[in-house]
């Protein structure tokens, strides 16, 4: 049985390329039923499936693939940038990138109580290192899910921020991570902090205080596919619409002689 993310890569891929597909299908059709091709229909059959994998082969190599490789290896926010640029964007996620409605958790002062992560298993996970949350996709879950599990958190760690807060609190945290000062956060530092029952940071909030952002960050890609063309696949497209007019030319006439059948016969 085919598995849904293959279902739908085929689905986006039939969609998006409406006719052409047909047309392909039916060309491949008359070839396996014994029919030979003529020069044209093979040249036309190889110029749509070139057409075919420079329009969506990008698209869904990322959503069968390429996408599993990058979730939980990346930053949140890279995540949504590479699904923006796929044309993959979440359902219900605004294009103003200063919308407050991304997740960012304050690890500085999560307990790792793990809650989080048992009711919004696709939005949270435990980050293996120190043993505290992470949002590891954006949107993962439904919303009223992340909202429970939000309310779920004893020590009010995970916040609602914008796409561009999120950005700037995710590099902040990888800052962190490579100078060290994360491992010196979830050490002694939070220990020395929960005994004296105070936050092990002044706020999560210091990294972005004062920063001004535009809104832009989640525009819809300018492209209408994920890559450039290549001048192969400019000369496919040409090809495409020569053989295409072409063709029409060629049923225009035969539809005109079919209404002319004494014509023909006078020949």
């Amino acid at each position: 049985m085919a598995s849904p993310l293959s279902l739908i890569g085929a689905a986006v891929a039939g969609l998006a390329l409406g006719p052409a597909t047909s047309r392909l299908h039916a060309t491949r059709g008359r070839a396996g039923s014994g029919c030979v091709l003529t020069a044209t229909e093979r040249s036309r059959e190889d110029v749509l499936a070139e057409k075919l994998r420079a329009i969506h082969g990008t698209t869904s190599d990322y959503l069968q693939g390429k996408r599993d490789e990058l979730l939980a290896t990346v930053d949140s926010h890279v995540l949504i940038e590479a699904d923006n640029q796929n044309m993959l964007l979440p359902a219900g996620i605004v294009r103003d990138a200063n919308f407050p409605q991304m997740v960012f958790v304050d690890e500085a002062n999560c307990v790792g109580c793990r809650s989080c992560a048992e009711v919004a298993r696709s939005t949270f996970q435990m980050e293996p290192a120190f043993g505290v949350a992470r949002a590891f996709q954006q949107c993962g879950d439904e919303a009223g899910v992340i909202e429970e599990a939000i309310d779920c958190c004893p020590v009010d760690c995970i916040h609602t921020v914008s796409f561009n807060e999120l950005k700037a609190l995710e590099q902040h945290r990888q800052r962190m991570t490579s100078n060290g000062e994360m491992a010196a956060a979830q050490g002694a530092g939070k220990l020395a902090a929960r005994a004296e029952g105070r936050s092990s940071s002044a706020s999560w909030r210091d990294p972005i205080r004062g920063m001004r952002f535009e809104s832009n960050g989640l525009e819809a890609p300018r492209a209408a596919v994920p890559v450039a063309p290549t001048g192969s696949v400019v000369a496919a497209a040409r090809a495409v619409d020569d053989l295409e007019a072409t063709t029409a030319r060629e049923v225009s006439w035969q539809a005109i002689s079919s209404l002319y059948p004494q014509e023909e016969s006078m020949e």
